[in-house]
């Protein structure tokens, strides 16, 4: 038996509404939570498996467990990040279904992430908490990561239409525990992380996780990543009806960045992969992430509890890049169809910022349980408030590139180029937005089959901008109602039918780039319908889900051509509908697999401009599959492989600019020398395919698009003390 009791999510922090993910995660992405009294030495032994569907405390804003929630939520725990040698959030995210990336511009720094086709640069939160820095998040700390697909407002507040990804921290337990890792790679890595919990006393316990690391990117010329955390905790009340938890999370990163290579006649350059179209000396992306948080839990009883959880965040970042481009009308523009590839010159801007963001909020939730006659009710109900601020300095960007970087031939980009010192200022921009939610959600279970789901909450903001150097001054406020409702039929725990209803808003501000041309519109806001079901198999060990739906969204804000930092007036709606299956679990006790297909239409069915309707929108594949598999051998022996498959998308609205589909095979084998020790390897990319993540597009001169990584193999020493 080679089932590892492991691979269990533990709860994450109740104020988080994904809390229930952690509780059964064998639904949410591919691991068995469970509970092993004993694990087996022999595969031919019989072992019973628990499932353990619930969150231990019972808290948070969905209570029911995931077999019977109204929804879509994939996740991916520690073990499978582990296996997969996920060290960054994006990483992981790689084998979940509907997730494709985008390149990051105009400050959409860091990690920037599809969601259904949907973009979801403001949809990560860390334990339930948004987490609105631009950063790349790595998994040094996390212990599992959720994803809830579709429009959930009434759960987070503002965000987009495509759903939420939430990182699980690693939280101090009463079980000692030291872990180290060293990982090194043919992309030039050297990594090393550290993991110890320490119980002082009999219901207290500290922990600590740390992490470096410096690497390159296999296939790619130039590029260079350097980043550090620590992320120290402190836990009182564990196991008590009253808990407190004061934890500190530090993150930052000094890299050389890669903006991939430019479009060309509607298709990615065809130069070679390696070729790296910035400034080795002169560009990088560094940020600072600081991030303190404190919760309380109190449990009155079993059907009653609060949680009060208070957190400040600081954001910093400095963002000097250079992007290729092929210069507009005053050095002659993009290049006319047919030109050889040896005369084309390629011309690089600076769009380059430094600023600081803050981040200070605090959520009050309140779980109550009671009945009404024949009916059961499961109550969540509270409000959350806070303050976001962003003050930036933009440096001048010479796009005509007369007077800052010479051009350099697309065949042969030197790197060496001497750049602007982008010591001129052209805005300094400060944004302040005050936020105030109230929600209340009720489960009512109607019969021991049907449940009903309803809730709603109201958000208001008041934001503020201010801009020095043009005297300008702005002021907006947004409100908005978010329902949500749904109805479940179980006739059995093995199975789970549900209709849902839900919405989403997203207004102007929530990027904090109020400006003058952002100032009137209203906020972005989706509808969307969801038809599934959930059903269990082999004892809880499988399980196969299916789900369409459709969702719509109306005020789309896009990025102003002339200066992405801006936002035009909205004036699109988009309709992406769309079916997905998901297949996770353990066919045998050794053998564990998770497979998903989603299937999307995704149309642009208004807009300003009559030549974008009916266009598929922008980023968003219409087929995407992933398979990921591992299995033990023996109890010391553990293999694993998975494919990644992407099909083809569109960079612009008008579809003209082509990103290809590609599928990528990775590997891995693990070997258990010890009850301490442990050896993987890992193979990424083993083909060596040349494919595109994620792409930019203002227009057919200024765009670019991101090149996947060569062939990596990675070893990892694992040792637990």
């Amino acid at each position: 038996m080679y089932l590892k009791a492991s691979r269990s999510l533990r709860r994450p922090a109740p104020s988080s509404v994904l809390a229930l993910a952690a509780g059964s995660a064998a639904v949410a992405g591919g691991a068995v939570a469970q509970t092993v009294d004993e694990i087996a030495t022999s595969p031919d032994e019989t072992v019973t498996v628990t499932g353990e569907k619930h969150s231990d405390s019972g808290l948070g804003k969905l209570q029911q467990d995931i077999q019977s929630t109204p929804q879509s939520i994939d996740a991916v725990d520690q073990h499978i990040m582990a296996a997969q040698s996920a060290t960054r959030l994006q990483d992981a995210l790689r084998y979940l279904p509907g997730v494709t990336l985008n390149s990051g511009e105009g400050g959409a720094h860091g990690d920037t992430v599809n969601l259904r086709g949907f973009t979801s640069n403001d949809d990560f939160f860390l334990d339930g908490i948004r987490d609105p820095g631009s950063y790349a998040r790595d998994n040094f700390d996390a212990e599992s990561i959720e994803i809830l697909q579709g429009p959930s407002a009434v759960l987070f507040g503002n965000g987009s239409a495509g759903g939420a990804i939430n990182q699980v921290s690693k939280q101090p337990s009463l079980a000692p525990l030291r872990a180290a890792s060293l990982e090194f790679g043919t992309n030039a890595e050297y990594r090393g992380t550290l993991d110890v919990n320490q119980p002082i006393g009999e219901d207290a316990a500290v922990r600590i996780n740390l992490m470096g690391e410096q690497s390159d990117v296999a296939g790619r010329d130039d590029t260079e990543q350097k980043r550090w955390g620590v992320a120290p905790s402190i836990a009182f009340g564990l196991h008590e009806p009253t808990k407190f938890t004061l934890s500190f999370f530090h993150q930052e990163e000094d890299n050389i960045p890669d903006y991939g290579i430019p479009f060309l006649f509607g298709e990615p350059a065809p130069v070679p992969r390696n070729l790296y179209y910035g400034l080795q000396n002169a560009d990088r992306t560094q940020t600072n992430v600081n991030i303190m948080n404190a919760e309380l839990v109190h449990e009155f009883s079993d059907a009653l509890s609060l949680t009060e959880t208070v957190r400040y965040a600081n954001y910093w970042g400095n963002y000097r890049v250079s992007n290729p481009h092929f210069g507009n009308d005053f050095v002659g523009g993009a290049p006319a169809p047919g030109t050889p590839l040896d005369e084309i010159v390629v011309y690089r801007d600076r769009p380059s910022s430094e600023g600081t963001q803050t981040y200070l909020t605090s959520h009050t939730d309140l779980v109550a349980k009671f009945a009404t006659g024949e009916f059961g009710h499961t109550v969540v109900a509270g409000f959350e408030f806070g303050r976001q601020t962003n003050d930036l300095v933009r440096f001048n960007n010479d796009f005509q590139g007369i007077d800052g970087i010479p051009p350099t031939p697309l065949l042969a980009p030197d790197a060496n180029l001497p750049s602007p010192a982008q010591t001129e200022i052209d805005q300094k921009p400060s944004t302040t937005a005050d936020i105030v939610g109230v929600y209340a959600l009720d489960t009512i279970q109607l019969t021991p089959q049907w449940s009903l789901n309803v809730g709603v909450r109201f958000d208001h903001y008041d934001t503020s901008f201010d801009e020095p150097l043009s005297a300008s001054h702005y002021e907006r406020t947004d409100s908005a109602w978010s329902p949500r409702a749904s109805l479940s039929f179980k006739p059995s725990d093995t199975q789970t039918y549900y209709v849902s209803y839900g919405t989403s808003f997203d207004p102007p501000v929530s990027y904090l780039t109020l400006a003058p041309d952002s100032h009137g519109p209203a906020p972005e806001t989706a509808s969307s319908v969801e038809v599934g079901v959930k059903t269990a198999w082999l004892g809880g060990l499988l399980f196969a889900d299916a789900a369409l739906f459709r969702t719509e969204t109306s005020n789309v804000l896009v990025s102003d051509p002339d200066d992405p930092t801006l936002q035009q007036m909205p004036g699109k709606s988009q309709r992406i509908q769309g079916a997905e299956l998901t297949l996770t679990g353990h066919v045998t006790p050794q053998w564990e697999v998770s497979a998903n297909v989603t299937v999307l239409d995704p149309k642009i069915t208004e807009s300003s401009d009559p030549a974008e309707i009916g266009r598929v929108v922008p980023g968003a594949a219409r087929f995407n599959a992933n398979l990921w598999t591992d299995y033990y051998l023996t109890d010391a022996w553990e293999i694993g492989t998975g494919v990644n498959w992407l099909g083809h998308r569109y960079a612009d609205t008008y579809n003209t600019a082509n990103v290809p589909g590609y599928a990528v095979w990775n590997a891995m084998a693990a070997w258990q020398a010890t009850d301490q020790l442990r050896l993987q390897i890992n193979g990424t990319n083993l083909t060596d395919a040349t494919y595109y993540t994620g792409s930019y597009w203002s227009d057919e001169t200024e765009n670019h698009v991101l090149v996947g990584a060569g062939r990596t193999a990675t070893f990892t020493i694992s040792y637990t003390f």
